[in-house]
């Protein structure tokens, strides 16, 4: 491939294919040259949000003084209009004119094979018909020939008549009529066979009109930048937008080993996306950001009760939120999906009865849910940029549930959208300066915001990187004020299928306490329990996390939101490193001169092995049993006594009868435990039956 300085030195001609045409248009009173550029753009970079993307789309060439116009042809209908933006870089002197979202115009390939493909279908239907008239004329034909072999002849004279046809002359008629019926039944099913085959390419246009008409619905929008060139140069142009259908979460893979006091864990993210664009090695950015939440506290308004629980609820004034007392007990819940089947994040649904809507927005599974509304005539509505409004009608009469799933297909592009504003200067030699035609629409979203020193001021980047083995330990962290991105290191591709793919954020070694818990009387077995400190710059958020122990995969599990320099706990499981073994030796008495009792003694002897190379702390429980009769006595005699030495002891003892030592055991040490307890009951019980088993 040639090297990139090698592609600059070949000029316009070698970068760019550009048409050159005569525009009545005028820049500043003089005219003006617009120099329309038919390179096609790539998608270099993508922001992923909990709820949708930020697509970033690339083109880079050398440039002249001149008006350019570049457009992006073929993208989906969903994508939001306001939110396209553009931004430059390189050392040319750049001026943003206008930029305009709009239908795509392709009439010629898509129109022309509708045209054929109709005067095709018109031409089947023809044959279909010249078919059905000779069916119809066979079967006029047959029933004659019927007719004659059911012929009556009831009079004398007609009797007389048939008298005098010789034998010979029947046997023809007959035979005429059989060969007749015969050769119209099966001329009749070759004509049924050739409607069938021509009814089969009917239904073939009709699918492939379907399929261009669905075209024409889908990936129809486009977008054209107008821009002047003032200085000449390099220049690197990008286009932003938003579109739903994108969500990412993370996922966890926790490392740990028998003689390590570090935990290893592998930071990952799940990434789906159904945009209706393949995202082609491309630079990838995770954002824990959620556009399609308000960025302004909503005013506190009265809050009034009536018989029944309140919800929130709003009247038709957009986005104006108050609460009003509801009497019922009713509740709606459902799911949204596209035509396709695959759930729809981020869609705005209203529950409106009479001027009052309950507002509220599906998450990232398409889900939804009102409660606590009163009775009434409800309209259900799904909104969403590019995708067609939907609506369902309902009527709740008191305590009851409905399941409403919405399907929402893709909306056709009827109108233009022109985003404009002032042109201002961009000059491309100073790098991130950008021209934002909406800034307000993405403030504190994580979009890349305008190049001013407040914006600097408010980030702080980590960038320091570690070597783990062979992986690269951390991509590059931006922290914002109201959210984390994780732009990765290494470049991706993600298909427009829903799918999960796995991509890595970070590998890191955090410090971890191991604690074994072990409580014999249950299990002689002892479980590592881990509290980790998360010692990276950045928060974990909660997730699944996948337990490793010395590389052998345990079990799934979940860990919480964890911030910077917080612990976390995690139960490992079972660790077979230290061995522990239970017994329990009775001596049973009679007592009493009057009153015969029996008495049992019992010592547990409670024997632990370290085969760790390490020293490891363990918190050893047992218990003993409660009474509930004065009848029966139970007593924890010495030196076991000596755990009770704190009122918490103490406490525990008495109403769990628990016992708990807390243990460290040096690498390879062996060590026992032991406790003695006596129990007094009646001559006759036959409660210590289980105890001295």
């Amino acid at each position: 491939m040639p090297s990139q300085r090698a592609q600059r030195t070949t000029g316009i001609s070698g970068c760019l294919a550009l048409i050159f045409t005569l525009t009545a248009g005028f820049l500043n009173g003089e005219a003006v040259q617009k120099r329309v550029l038919t390179e096609p753009t790539r998608i270099e970079a993508v922001t992923v949000f909990l709820d949708r993307a930020q697509v970033q789309r690339n083109l880079s060439c050398p440039v002249t003084p001149g008006v350019y116009q570049l457009t992006v042809p073929g993208l989906p209908t969903s994508i939001d209009d306001y939110s396209v933006r553009a931004s430059g870089q390189g050392s040319a002197a750049v001026r943003i004119l206008d930029i305009k979202v709009r239908p795509q115009r392709d009439p010629d390939t898509r129109d022309q094979r509708t045209r054929e493909i109709e005067k095709e279908k018109q031409a089947i239907r023809e044959s279909i018909r010249v078919v059905d008239d000779r069916l119809a004329l066979l079967t006029t034909k047959k029933k004659f020939l019927e007719s004659v072999i059911q012929m009556k002849m009831d009079s004398a004279k007609e009797r007389k008549y048939l008298d005098k046809i010789p034998i010979p002359e029947w046997t023809g008629m007959m035979g005429f009529i059989e060969t007749g019926l015969d050769t119209i039944s099966s001329e009749v099913r070759s004509r049924e066979q050739e409607k069938a085959g021509l009814k089969d390419k009917e239904a073939g246009f009709d699918f492939d009109l379907s399929q261009l008409e669905s075209q024409r619905i889908r990936n129809k929008k486009e977008i054209t930048v107008q821009f002047e060139v003032l200085r000449p140069g390099s220049m690197s142009l990008n286009l932003y937008y938003i579109i739903p259908g994108a969500t990412w979460a993370p996922i966890y893979d926790l490392r740990f080993t028998a003689d390590s006091r570090e935990m290893e864990l592998w930071y990952h993210a799940q990434v789906r996306q159904q945009t209706g664009e393949d995202w082609e090695n491309v630079r990838i950015t995770l954002s824990t950001a959620r556009t399609v939440r308000p960025t302004a506290l909503p005013e506190l308004t009265p809050i009034r009760l009536g018989m029944a629980a309140s919800t929130m609820i709003r009247d038709s004034k957009p986005k104006q939120l108050l609460r009003l007392a509801l009497t019922g007990s009713n509740r709606i819940f459902g799911q949204v999906t596209d035509s396709e089947g695959n759930p729809l994040p981020g869609v705005e649904v209203d529950a409106i009865l009479g001027n009052q809507a309950g507002s509220t927005i599906t998450n990232e599974n398409g889900n939804f849910s009102f409660f606590g509304l009163p009775n009434g005539n409800y309209q259900l509505r799904c909104s969403l940029e590019g995708f067609k409004r939907v609506a369902s009608n309902l009527t709740f009469t008191g305590g009851e549930q409905r399941q409403v799933n919405m399907q929402m297909p893709l909306a056709a592009i009827t109108e233009e959208v022109v985003v404009t504003g002032q042109a201002p200067l961009i000059d491309t030699r100073s790098a991130a300066v950008e021209h934002t035609f909406r800034p307000e629409s993405f403030s504190g979203v994580g979009v890349p915001s305008s190049g001013g020193s407040s914006s600097r001021e408010s980030e702080r980047q980590v960038t320091g990187m570690e070597a783990i083995g062979q992986a690269t330990a951390r991509s590059e962290i931006t922290e914002k004020s109201l959210n984390i991105q994780y732009t990765l290191k290494q470049r991706d591709s993600i298909a427009s299928t829903n799918q999960p793919q796995k991509v890595t954020i970070a590998i890191e070694r955090l410090p971890c306490r191991k604690e074994y818990l072990a409580a014999p009387i249950l299990f002689e077995a002892t479980y590592l329990k881990a509290t980790v400190k998360n010692t990276t710059p950045y928060p974990l958020l909660a997730g699944r996390a996948n337990l490793f122990y010395d590389e052998n995969y345990l079990s799934p599990s979940q860990i919480p939101p964890v911030n910077a320099n917080e612990e976390f706990s995690v139960s490992v499981g079972e660790d077979t490193g230290i061995r522990i073994k239970r017994e329990i030796k009775s001596k049973r008495e009679e007592i009493g001169l009057f009153t015969k009792k029996t008495q049992v003694t019992f010592e547990t002897v409670i024997s632990l092995e370290n085969f760790h190379q390490t020293e490891e702390k363990i918190r050893l429980q047992d218990q003993i049993p409660l009474s509930d009769s004065k009848e029966i006595e139970v007593e924890l005699l010495p030196p076991a006594v000596a755990l009770l030495a704190t009122p918490e002891a103490e406490k525990e003892l008495k109403e769990k009868g628990n016992l708990s030592w807390d243990l460290t055991l040096g690498p390879l040490e062996k060590r026992e435990v032991r406790f003695t307890y006596r129990v007094t009951t009646p001559r006759d019980s036959n409660l210590l039956t289980n105890l001295e088993r």
